[in-house]
């Protein structure tokens, strides 16, 4: 149980009590079940239980093997529990929140390529956006073998789709006890968690659940093309598997951990895409070819805030080796050529599928907003790359100043300058929404004025 001087409040849910851990501005309750699954099965609703439930404390990830954006982000914390038993998420509000309060909620899906990330990690931390007047919901889901891989008759495909969209019905169902406003809900989601909130949108039955949706570098321009690699990760999954559903729950999870560092290492070999990604054209998903007819009839309805950073790309051709990195070794010449080829990737898998998606929901008639995240720290061979946006949005100098891609001269200064503006502005499209066909540009010139007002 929590202890005995630590401020704690109760709160009531569909399954039972929990208790969240007070502090002055806010209140936290962590790893509330949102649902519950045996190895390759649907998510179910979770066992309900009548005393309080301690939701002080961490709750497991996913299990995942070594994060390989560790070169960008920072060596990460390595003593988080593990566990198939994952379904859970973390919920912030302002402590002096009531059932009254009506606030907006962002429910957030974090990214990792669905084989790395949690939800309550410390990169992560979407305090300062609650600090705006907001309720955050941070969710975890299955990742990779465990819930992204579909192999016929063995494991059933898009369980973590499912999982994302159990948790958005448990806050839904739940979160006006937490002082948020269940007819006020934005998803939000970066990289994969981008693509998350993408399938979310497509997905059978779910339009009642959310008003307003953000898109960060989801990379749209290869998710409908991964296909080949998921087909050659299944083939191998079976075999690795041992071909049958007993062999399979037979699987420690220390086992099936093994065999998930098997295939990314047999992709990586042969030079393919990860192959964890959702399946078109099974549930709850259309098929791509439906996918118009699905924003036509979205549209109207829903805005969107969607972006992607100038050189998203970036770190994944420098982790690709081979060709990229003999460009890179050129003398004089090699970094701009390696600059060039992000920007070509990053044109073909971030922006223009991004910039279509914005450019068909405003001519069915909906609401959307773009921006680009064109800052980086002075000298950085990193330049804007992928995941530079999260140092603005989530936890504080403290934590990002371990980030490679934020270090730099000055770039302390910058960042808590700017940080607020770009918390602000996501805060109030969550709130308001934002100009519809605009693109705002995220640099070191940025003012979240023109978009929310108040001071600079």
């Amino acid at each position: 149980m929590a202890s005995s001087n630590t401020k704690t409040r109760t709160f009531e849910t569909q399954s039972g009590p929990v208790i969240a851990d007070v502090q002055s501005d806010l209140t936290r309750a962590r790893a509330i079940p949102f649902g519950q699954a045996k190895r390759f099965a649907k998510p179910g609703k979770p066992t309900p239980w009548t005393e309080p439930r301690d939701c002080t404390k961490l709750g497991p990830v996913s299990p995942q093997i070594k994060f390989r954006l560790e070169f960008v982000l920072g060596e990460r914390a390595s003593d988080r529990e593990f566990s198939e038993d994952c379904l859970s998420l973390t919920v912030i509000t302002p402590t002096d929140s009531t059932q009254q309060s009506k606030l907006p909620v962002i429910v957030w899906y974090h990214g990792g390529a669905n084989i790395a990330g949690g939800a309550d990690i410390d990169i992560l931390d979407t305090s300062d956006l609650a600090r705006r007047g907001a309720v955050l919901v941070n969710v975890q889901y299955r990742l990779s073998i465990f819930g992204c891989l579909e192999v016929d008759g063995l494991i059933p495909p898009n369980l973590h789709v499912l999982d994302q969209i159990q948790a958005l019905q448990w806050v839904h169902d739940n979160i006006s006890n937490f002082g948020g406003d269940p007819e006020l809900v934005t998803i939000m989601g970066q990289s994969a968690g981008g693509c998350a909130v993408y399938n979310i949108i497509m997905a059978e039955g779910t339009e009642h659940l959310y008003q307003r949706a953000i898109l960060q570098s989801a990379p749209l321009g290869i998710i409908s093309r991964s296909g080949k690699d998921a087909k050659i990760n299944a083939e191998r999954a079976r075999e690795l598997l041992g071909g049958t559903s007993e062999s399979a729950a037979s699987k420690t999870t220390a086992e099936m951990t093994e065999i998930l560092e098997t295939l990314i290492d047999e992709q990586r070999a042969r030079g393919g895409g990860l192959g964890f990604w959702a399946s078109w054209g099974k549930h709850p998903l259309p098929e791509p070819s439906q996918i118009p007819s699905r924003i036509a009839e979205l549209a109207p309805k829903k805005d969107l805030f969607l972006g992607w950073t100038a050189d998203d790309s970036l770190p994944f051709i420098q982790l690709s080796g081979g060709l990229p990195s003999r460009v890179a070794s050129i003398p004089l010449i090699g970094g701009y050529a390696l600059n060039t080829i992000s920007k070509y990737v990053t044109n073909f898998v971030f922006k223009q599928p991004t910039l279509e998606f914005h450019a068909q929901w405003q001519k069915h008639g909906g609401k959307s907003t773009a921006f680009r995240f064109d800052w980086f720290p002075a000298g950085s061979a990193l330049r804007a790359c992928h995941c530079i946006d999260l140092v603005f949005l989530f936890a504080d100098w403290s934590v990002w100043s371990r980030a490679p891609l934020a270090q730099g001269p000055g770039s302390q200064a910058i960042v808590e300058r700017l940080a607020p503006h770009v918390k602000d502005t996501f805060v109030h499209f969550a709130k308001s929404g934002l100009p519809t066909g605009e693109l705002i540009v995220i640099d070191e010139r940025f003012s979240s004025k023109p978009w929310v007002g108040g001071k600079d």
